[in-house]
């Protein structure tokens, strides 16, 4: 016949020594020989110090081990993350990585990171969220005259609003005073995406024969330079 006792709230990570003796009408028995040694397990807790540093379609995230494994060795870390369409990756780590690269992310999407510890007993909550959102310098992919003295400019956004624009435009025969360079701010709190911006010019005495334009992006980027006819 076998007999069954759950001794509650010990501590994890506590070696305790349980020693066991029958009792009859006649007394006790002799104690188990040799006692048992048990130390109680629960799952880990959550690693710490977990940070996320967005880069050009990537993201590292760091972390440090956690305070407590629960009374086992850890075996894995797991590290994931869900995008704004609900597209998720997880990837399982050995116990040596305390750093992992996500790469092959889309400029412009947020995504939302988490770590997780593991051991045989099971796998911790996960970290507190950090949210981050790939990026790149804006890149111009064209541009365009419109009405012979405004430029129009077509902008992939790669993750940054765009804090400027600026352009230099001249008619076919400029004078000194009409090679005009403008700077324009940009108030659009848009960072996703492609975009449409309109630069206009007065002042030349014909239509914009040559130009020259870029942006800034609010982290002070730079784009590319689209030019023509200089």
């Amino acid at each position: 016949m076998r007999n069954l006792s759950i001794l509650m709230h010990l501590l994890s990570f506590v070696k305790y020594r349980f020693d066991i003796r029958a009792q009859n009408e006649a007394g006790y028995g002799a104690y188990t020989s040799p006692p048992l040694d048990v130390t109680p397990f629960t799952a880990p807790t959550v690693p710490l110090n977990f940070s996320v540093v967005a880069g050009d379609t990537s993201a590292v995230l760091s972390w440090e081990a956690p305070t407590n494994t629960g009374g086992s060795d850890l075996t894995a870390y797991l590290v994931s993350y869900i995008d704004e369409l609900n597209n998720t990756d997880t990837q399982e780590l050995a116990t040596s990585a305390l750093t992992y690269t996500f790469s092959a992310l889309t400029n412009g999407r947020r995504y939302t990171f988490n770590v997780q510890s593991r051991t045989a007993q099971g796998d911790s909550p996960p970290s507190p969220d950090q949210v981050s959102i790939p990026f790149s310098n804006p890149f111009v992919s064209s541009v365009s005259v419109v009405g012979g003295d405004t430029l129009r400019a077509s902008i992939q956004l790669n993750g940054r609003k765009l804090l400027k624009l600026h352009g230099l435009a001249l008619d076919a025969d400029p004078s000194p005073s009409e090679v005009i360079f403008k700077e324009q701010e940009v108030t659009s709190e848009a960072y996703t995406g492609t975009v449409s911006h309109d630069m206009e010019f007065s002042g030349l005495s014909g239509d914009i024969a040559k130009s020259l334009f870029f942006v800034i992006g609010d982290d002070g980027g730079f784009s590319n330079i689209v030019s023509s006819g200089l």
